[in-house]
């Protein structure tokens, strides 16, 4: 926000884990078609239009049947271009072996890159950095159990926050008592009740562009190309 690492043109995010909606608990959860992205992906995309302090003007996302014995979407790929050059790309798998990633975000600028991850980082590496005499290594080692945020530069990586433990709970918790005492007093702000409503539109706005398979406007909902024929 205050523009120590210029301006942010490029954000990444991901999510890892063997855990498709049929695995839920609550009979309702374990039956619901469109989750990964309705469920999980409008806390992403909140991110990313926080941290890009904008909403995309178009949308295009892939949901393909990567596993035919599971119905719900597993797999997302989801594409949001913004004003000025500005894009994201978020991958959600529910079916992946890897390691598990809860949640993994890359922010690139113009001076430097952001890494955070949430829930849970256990990563060793050795990086190379660069200087004026040449190269070298230098270790690196995360060990939290909530997550981390740290800054790129030059091959050099460090940390900028971190949370040591895990905090979904007591975050919740704090984000729902801060809501319902908002609504209490009559301080719930209507810009942030559209906001969340826009959100969750461009999960629905997702949906509809992999069943089309097309580009979306996010002002008309319509296909990019018609939109800009009418």
């Amino acid at each position: 926000g205050r523009g120590d690492f210029g301006r942010a043109y490029l954000i990444q995010v991901w999510q890892q884990m063997f855990h498709p909606a049929e695995f839920e608990k609550p009979a309702w959860r374990a039956r619901m078609k469109r989750s990964t992205l309705f469920e999980f992906g409008t806390h992403a995309l909140d991110l990313v239009c926080y941290l890009f302090d904008a909403f995309p003007e178009r949308v295009s996302a892939q949901i393909p049947g990567a596993r035919r014995d599971f119905d719900s979407d597993v797999v997302v790929q989801l594409t949001l271009s913004f004003a000025d050059g500005r894009i994201a790309t978020l991958c959600f798998n529910r079916i992946s072996h890897a390691p598990e990633r809860y949640l993994e975000m890359r922010i690139d600028c113009e001076d430097a890159s952001l890494r955070i991850s949430l829930g849970g980082v256990a990563r060793a590496s050795l990086d190379v950095v660069r200087h004026r005499a040449g190269r070298r290594l230098r270790p690196r080692l995360s060990l939290v159990q909530g997550g981390e945020a740290r800054v790129e530069a030059g091959g050099r990586s460090w940390l900028l926050a971190k949370e040591p433990r895990l905090a979904f709970t007591s975050a919740t918790q704090a984000h729902l008592r801060r809501v319902l005492e908002a609504r209490d007093s009559g301080d719930l702000m209507r810009a942030e009740v559209e906001h969340a409503r826009e959100v969750l539109r461009l999960a629905l706005l997702g949906y509809d562009s992999a069943a089309l398979g097309q580009t979306l406007c996010v002002r008309t909902g319509r296909a990019v190309q018609e939109s800009a024929e009418n």
